[in-house]
């Protein structure tokens, strides 16, 4: 049976959902899509992309944090809301993941453009699959 958690440091779910959920017999650990806030949907992200980039991956990293942290990720999904964040996004990526994860390898991203994300002001969101082993 998936055991579901709301990791500390990470603001309770708006909605019928957890953060994480593992599963014993798989070995894998699936994270919530996070978004930049610390408590609440009504809470305001930061306005620019870097900062919510940064305060995103924080929150993932308080999401692994139970199972192991960040080393356990095998696979990320992220979602940006713009197209013309793109180039803006490997600039950030490439100056914030050696910080979050080190040197590299890296694990695996799916990049996906959406018309939206659930609040009007988020601009990148990302949600991974990771080992709980």
């Amino acid at each position: 049976m998936p055991q579901f958690a709301n990791p500390d440091g990470l603001g309770a779910p708006v909605g019928l959902y957890s953060h994480l959920a593992t599963d014993e017999r798989t070995g894998l650990a699936f994270v919530a899509g996070q978004l930049a806030v610390r408590t609440s949907l009504g809470e305001q992200p930061p306005q620019n992309f870097g900062d919510q980039l940064e305060m995103v991956l924080e929150n993932l990293r308080a999401a692994v944090a139970p199972i192991g942290g960040l080393s356990t990720i095998c696979q990320m999904t992220t979602y940006l809301v713009s197209p013309e964040d793109i180039t803006e996004f490997y600039e950030h990526r490439a100056r914030l993941f050696p910080t979050f994860f080190g040197p590299g390898p890296y694990p695996p991203n799916t990049l996906l453009v959406v018309s939206r994300l659930v609040g009007p002001h988020h601009l990148v969101e990302i949600q991974a699959i990771a080992s709980s082993q």
